[in-house]
């Protein structure tokens, strides 16, 4: 991977979230000495990065800083859905840099409504949005809780066909109408008020082969075109970065039927679909992700026609039943995960317990076509729940 300027000097910098692993290599490309604290504390999060497993996750967030020693202020990049959790990241803010969007902004971004006039704004078809204390009584609909992120937390809701969803508790989250189409995800750097579309990527989700349940994320490739023509892409990211003060990586997820496109949730953040774009541009993108906030603008004319001629996936294996991580399946998990392109990533080190339903790796290919690529990550997946069956039970 080409290198790309870092602006100041690159040290440390903190990585905190759900899963900091893709991150945590994109900033070790770009000079940068990650450390990572998130949920996981995977085996190859361990091999480039210092790491932290932070367990009950989120709530130890709140310790962070006494748990790591940490002082003078060291920058820190958050991920994996921890914008869902401002009040811990302005905790955060006492004793790290905040690289990226600041916290004020995240309750804005992340409210379903303001996104929605956000996108009609630049002309994106409207998904009705209604308060969970009144549930819908007609029309097919899906129930999120604000905090959710990668398809959790997400259920039907069909009045009609007795598949009515009750919250848990009224107020923890709202009503989106269901659009059936194809899911795509968009990614911008932003800065001042203004983005540039990085790249955009087919979304997977709710795939059984691979373990997943309705909704859940399951894996993003790489696509040349998604149905929404790009002035129409672009104009969506520079409303969402000068309405809402969006700094560094963002991604927009949205989905396409026929002529129409409907916004769904904007991500204010280095998104899961974004090292498949760093492959395909060839660049470290929280190289970019660091200047466009330390220098608060965006690069006069980012390069970012794609480097290779290939297409690039990546899927979620979920386990199928309780998984117990042997030495042996580690060791034969990581035999695919040596080499600048590896097979598989986010291997759970030994001794780890993985419930049922629960992510158990994630593997990566590339092909000439978005069919080979899809057909590759079938069979590795496949590969991956053959042998975890092997460490069955806990």
């Amino acid at each position: 991977m080409t290198g790309t300027r870092v602006a100041g000097h690159p040290g440390v910098l903190w990585i905190v979230g759900a899963s900091g692993r893709a991150a945590a290599q994109s900033a070790r490309r770009a000079g940068f000495q990650p450390c990572v604290a998130d949920a996981f504390g995977d085996w190859d999060t361990c091999q480039g990065a210092t790491t932290l497993r932070l367990s009950p996750y989120p709530a130890q967030l709140r310790f962070l800083a006494e748990l790591a020693d940490v002082r003078g202020s060291p920058p820190l990049l958050y991920v994996g859905g921890l914008e869902n959790y401002p009040k811990l990241l302005k905790k955060l803010e006492k004793d790290f840099t905040i690289v990226g969007t600041p916290v004020g902004a995240l309750p804005k971004v992340r409210n379903p409504w303001n996104v929605a006039r956000a996108a009609a704004e630049a002309g994106f078809e409207p998904l009705e949005l209604i308060a969970d204390h009144s549930p819908p009584e007609s029309g097919v609909f899906v129930w999120k809780r604000y905090r959710s992120a990668g398809g959790l937390h997400v259920f039907l809701h069909i009045p009609s066909r007795s598949r009515r969803f009750h919250p848990p508790k009224p107020g923890r989250g709202y009503y989106q109408a269901y659009a059936a189409g194809v899911g795509y995800g968009a990614v911008y750097l932003g800065a001042n008020g203004r983005a540039v579309l990085v790249g955009v990527t087919r979304q997977l989700t709710g795939i059984r082969a691979w373990g997943a349940r309705r909704f859940l994320y399951s894996g993003s490739l790489t696509v040349e075109r998604c149905g929404v023509a790009r002035p129409q892409l672009e104009r969506l990211g520079n409303v969402l970065a000068e309405q809402f003060g969006l700094v560094g990586l963002f991604g927009v997820d949205f989905i396409v039927r026929g002529s129409k496109a409907y916004v769904v949730e904007v991500n204010p953040r280095y998104t899961a679909s974004c090292e498949l774009l760093e492959r395909q541009l060839d660049r470290s993108l929280v190289a970019d992700h660091w200047n466009a906030w330390y220098e608060a603008k965006l690069p006069p004319e980012p390069d970012l026609r794609p480097a290779s001629p290939w297409c690039f996936g990546k899927a979620v294996v979920y386990a199928l039943q309780p998984i117990a991580v042997t030495e042996r399946l580690l060791r034969r998990l990581v035999r695919a995960a040596t080499g600048d392109r590896p097979a598989v990533a986010d291997i759970p080190r030994a001794g780890t317990e993985v419930l049922a339903g629960a992510p158990l790796v994630t593997v990566l290919a590339r092909g000439r076509s978005r069919f080979a690529v899809r057909l590759r990550l079938s069979l590795l997946a496949r590969s991956v729940q053959r042998i975890a069956a092997e460490s069955y039970g806990l």
